[in-house]
């Protein structure tokens, strides 16, 4: 059996069946479509078989019942323009009658898009949730649309507007929003994490920023004092011995 499909209601194409010697199995080719005892027939899904006239036909042209050899045993039928209407999901070709032949049958399904199209068809659209559709495509959606009996593991409290076919309640985050504040809540996280017991990230590089860059005082002595890079406060005082030393340390963290 030789399989293909078209569109329902497609017009001017051509099916192809295959012929063999049935007492060699070697391809027939010297079928024309008045061959003795040739007969051909398509017979569409829960329909009786309807009997084709055939006639001649050029291989790779279509004519509308044309039986042609195009080369290695295989032959053109040009489907009927009723074989392939709508209203049936598929449709037989079979032929017969021809001595010592075997004529393989082919199987069309009339589908209701086009595989071979690269054009997306438009879904027509009457109701949705029992909610009628206007002639301009918008619908009207319930007010119960908000209610937690709707939402499945969630509630939608207030509709404000509706973007690319997605409904965003009132404190949603638009993609504008994320691009503009994502940087800093990621910052401000990354910072606010944990690195030495209780002590942050944060408050460790503020440390470090005053150990660095701080002014310090009481270098001769036994406390050791440096400011924060602001120059707002004492962010380390530490108590050293006469080699500078440290017995103890205070910090102040922000």
């Amino acid at each position: 059996m030789s399989d293909t499909s078209y569109l329902a209601g497609a017009t001017s194409k051509i099916v192809t069946v295959r012929a063999f010697t049935a007492s060699s199995g070697a391809p027939k080719i010297d079928i024309v479509y008045n061959t003795a005892g040739l007969a051909g027939t398509y017979t569409r899904d829960a329909a009786t078989a309807t009997t084709l006239t055939l006639v001649t036909a050029t291989a790779g042209t279509y004519t509308s019942s044309g039986f042609v050899h195009r080369g290695g045993g295989v032959y053109e039928v040009g489907a009927p323009t009723a074989a392939l209407a709508a209203g049936a999901d598929g449709v037989e070709f079979a032929f017969s009658g021809v001595t010592d032949c075997v004529i393989t049958t082919c199987r069309v399904e009339l589908l209701g898009t086009d595989p071979r199209s690269s054009t997306i068809p438009d879904v027509n659209v009457t109701k949705i949730a029992s909610q009628t559709a206007s002639a301009a495509g918008a619908v009207t959606f319930p007010a119960t649309l908000a209610s937690s009996t709707n939402i499945t593991a969630g509630t939608i409290t207030t509709v404000t507007t509706v973007t690319n076919g997605v409904i965003l309640a009132a404190d949603a985050v638009d993609s504008v929003a994320l691009a503009a504040s994502a940087a800093t809540e990621i910052a401000n996280a990354t910072v606010a994490t944990a690195v030495d017991g209780t002590i942050t990230l944060k408050q460790i590089l503020q440390l470090i920023a005053a150990a660095c860059a701080g002014k310090l005082s009481g270098a001769a002595t036994t406390t050791v004092s440096i400011r924060n890079v602001s120059d707002t406060v004492n962010a380390v005082v530490a108590t050293v011995d006469a080699d500078g030393n440290r017995s103890a340390t205070t910090y102040v963290l922000t």
